[in-house]
Parts: C-alpha cells; sequence; structure tokens
C-alpha cells in the first residue's frame, strides 16, 4: 500500500479547479481542471473540504489518484468563483515572471501569493466524531 501510494505522489500534480459538486454526506466533491484542457471530472474525496465549501468556488491543490478514489495532498489555497477570470490571468502574467526552473514549483509560489492577495480565509482544524 506505501509503495501504491508513493507512486501516486509521483505522479500527482497540482493545479486550479473549479468545484462543481459538492456531496456533504459522503464527502465527495467533483472538480474540474481550469489550468489543463481536461473536460473529466474528478471526484475528490474530502471529509473536510466538502463539509464546509458553501456552493462553488476555485481550489487550488495536489490531487493525489489512487486505485479507487482520489484525495488532496493536505495543502490548498481557495478563490472565489466571482473572481476566476482575473486569477486566471494574474495567474498567467505572473508565471511569466517567475522563473525558479521548475515549472510545478513556479505555479506554486504563484498561486501561494495570489492566496496571499485575492485567496479566501480557510481553516483547518482537526473534527472528531
Amino acid at each position: 500500500m506505501e509503495k501504491e501510494l508513493l507512486a501516486a505522489m509521483l505522479q500527482s500534480e497540482s493545479s486550479l479547479y473549479e468545484i462543481t459538486e459538492v456531496d456533504q454526506k459522503e464527502g465527495v466533491l467533483v472538480l474540474h481542471d481550469v489550468l489543463h484542457s481536461s473536460n473529466q471530472p474528478v471526484k475528490l474525496v474530502d471529509r473536510g473540504l466538502s463539509g464546509s465549501v458553501q456552493g462553488s468556488a476555485l481550489v487550488y491543490t495536489r490531487l493525489i489518484h489512487l486505485e479507487k478514489f482520489t484525495m488532496t495532498s493536505g495543502l490548498g489555497f481557495m478563490f472565489s468563483m466571482n473572481h476566476k477570470d482575473y486569477i486566471l490571468n494574474r495567474s498567467r502574467k505572473m508565471l511569466k515572471k517567475t522563473k525558479h526552473g521548475d515549472r510545478s514549483v513556479d505555479t506554486f509560489i504563484v498561486f501561494f501569493h495570489l492566496n496571499r492577495s485575492d485567496g479566501l480565509p480557510v481553516l483547518f482544524e482537526n473534527v472528531t466524531t
């Protein structure tokens, strides 16, 4: 199981996703990749996020695809859907100026800074049932 998880983590990629559906009962969200031209929706298992998202939103995160489900690496930057065009335009401009040698690192840096200036506040806490 550990080898499967490590292999999936090596193949994972961070992107900006639009949350199109939320099933709080099942703890599942349906995402569409906004940065890459994939029309394939992704079902994400995340009890915390599915229990706290109100309506549609944007989330920058790293998805880890396993055989039976998809999960995040635990880190995510949230943005309002009302700012989608602005976030996309601004991130493209910032990426042109950010040159650290690795595209994934550059993208993370850009969305980290966008989250600081234009992101939605997110509170991470432990939930016990």
